[in-house]
């Protein structure tokens, strides 16, 4: 089955502000270059910070790419 992780209120990440998902990757690697290339293309995106989350899903990790800071 399916193993749902257990949800961090986005207060307890960043204070309560606006968080942006921006890629899911089953490669760690991939979402944090997703993040990178993000960040360099949206000026918007600067001063954001820039982490991954990792979740299962049917046996497989999956790193999600998330901004916060807004």
């Amino acid at each position: 089955g399916d193993t749902a992780p257990t949800p961090t209120p986005v207060a307890a990440v960043n204070g309560g502000k606006w968080v942006i998902q921006v890629a899911s990757s089953p490669s760690a690697k991939e979402a944090k270059a997703v993040l990178a290339r993000t960040q360099d293309a949206a000026a918007v995106l600067a001063d954001a910070s820039a982490y991954t989350v990792p979740f299962s899903k049917d046996g497989t990790t999956y790193y999600r790419a998330r901004f916060s800071g807004f």
